[in-house]
């Protein structure tokens, strides 16, 4: 890591005209149940990015999610030599 908070890979998956449709669509009484479901699972996967995002700004480091694994030696554990006699 740079030291840098990395910037989140948030793209919403639905034309923000069309989410404007589903408001007022919503408010009208004309949305659709695949409307409805289609816009909470398009919000709901902004509101995830944006919570990692967040942790990211707050800890200064990556969210666990984006953690590389701790398998392996790292560069503070040296690997151990085994002696052969």
């Amino acid at each position: 890591m740079t030291g840098h908070p990395t910037r989140p890979n948030i793209a919403l998956s639905h034309d923000p005209e069309q989410l404007n449709r589903t408001i007022h669509d919503i408010a009208a009484g004309r949305a659709t149940a695949r409307q409805c479901a289609e816009t909470a699972s398009a919000l709901r996967h902004l509101s995830h990015e944006l919570s990692d995002h967040a942790a990211v700004l707050a800890f200064g480091g990556p969210p666990p999610s984006e953690q590389p694994p701790t398998t392996g030696p790292t560069p503070e554990e040296p690997r151990k030599r085994e002696d052969s006699e």
